[in-house]
């Protein structure tokens, strides 16, 4: 698709690299052509797209794509790239986040708030707390510290990582853990499920296949 891609030479990558920029927080966001959603729409936004800077009121911005062209966005689907990169990763953003995401639908391949599967929707949770994991739950799997669940769950924190699959060679899906016994995943859509038996959410197939969980937060 020659529109999903803007070939740019070194120097005009760095220009935009050093520009003010702005990057999406909200779940969806339209960048109009005009002011005070004028005008045709432009394109759509979802978490984590960047956008140039040009202008900004009170209201919105008047921001750029990499393609070269610009419009305008609310303020409250925006935050400074500088102000981002500061935040915190604590383990309640983390799980704050993901359950902020309850409800957008599975999509095979999906990294954005139009569709995520399982490692897209995990890879995107960290993504917006300047944490980069690799794209897939197998290489996920080899991310971080390892968390003993030789006493069950006791040892578990929000934020952890769930891995499940037949065998630890083929790891198969990756979720959220949120404490209590509780996790949040893209299966079918981004939901909570339990890994208590006898509780209203417990996913028994989740329970009996989950190989391994690991710590990236510090």
């Amino acid at each position: 698709n020659k529109y999903a891609l803007t070939i740019t030479d070194r120097k005009s990558a760095e220009k935009w690299q050093q520009a003010p920029r702005l990057v999406v927080s909200g779940n969806y966001g339209l960048i109009s052509e005009g002011p005070n959603k004028s005008g045709e729409i432009i394109s759509d936004l979802v978490p984590g797209a960047v956008l140039k800077k040009l202008s900004q009121n009170d209201y919105e911005a008047r921001v750029e794509l990499p393609c070269g062209d610009t419009g305008y966005v609310d303020n409250h689907l925006l935050i400074e790239e500088s102000v981002l990169q500061q935040v915190s990763a604590a383990p309640e953003r983390i799980t704050a986040l993901a359950c902020r995401f309850r409800g957008i639908p599975y999509l095979w391949g999906g990294t954005s708030t139009k569709g995520f599967d399982c490692s897209g929707f995990v890879q995107t949770v960290f993504r917006l707390h300047n944490i980069w994991l690799p794209r897939n739950a197998s290489q996920m799997a080899r991310v971080g510290e390892e968390v003993s669940m030789s006493r069950g769950f006791r040892d578990l924190k929000p934020a952890d990582l769930l891995f499940f699959g037949k065998t630890l060679q083929r790891i198969t899906h990756v979720a959220i853990y949120l404490g209590e016994q509780q996790f949040i995943h893209a299966e079918g859509i981004v939901k909570v499920n339990s890994l208590l038996p006898g509780t209203p959410r417990y996913n028994a197939y989740r329970h009996e296949t989950l190989l391994k969980v690991m710590r990236v937060l510090g």
